[in-house]
């Protein structure tokens, strides 16, 4: 099931978010890592709607995401979460960089790394590819 909607296409307005809406953002970080990767979207949506777009949401989207193998989808919010980054604060979001760089190169990196990597973003040893 393809996660990506059109309203994630939205710049964000902000980087950062407020302690409230991260106690809700780390509920959808839980369902990611036990590989619940629609709930996880439906708690983002909900923040979405709730708080508006952020990068650091977007950084939970994107991951939650590549974990689902929307790769492309993920580095467009990764893309989406640095600029929010560099309006914000002025400088670019190195995280964001270093996760857009590993999925644009995922096909070169070998199924073995790029597996490791995407353990990495699921917060979850036993990950595996959902298809």
């Amino acid at each position: 099931m393809i996660l990506f909607k059109e309203k994630y296409r939205k710049k964000p307005l902000k980087y950062d978010i407020s302690y409230a809406t991260n106690i809700i953002l780390l509920k959808g970080q839980k369902l990611k890592r036990e590989g619940k990767y629609e709930e996880a979207q439906k708690i983002y949506d909900f923040i979405l709607d709730y708080d508006g777009a952020s990068g650091i949401l977007y950084i939970a989207m994107a991951k939650n995401l590549a974990c689902n193998m929307e790769y492309d989808n993920a580095i467009f919010l990764f893309q989406l979460a640095n600029q929010a980054c560099l309006d914000e604060n002025r400088i670019q979001d190195e995280n964001c960089l270093y996760h857009i760089q590993q999925l644009t190169n995922r096909e070169s990196m070998g199924k073995e790394n790029f597996l490791r990597y995407m353990k990495s973003i699921a917060g979850n040893p036993n990950y595996k590819f959902p298809y």
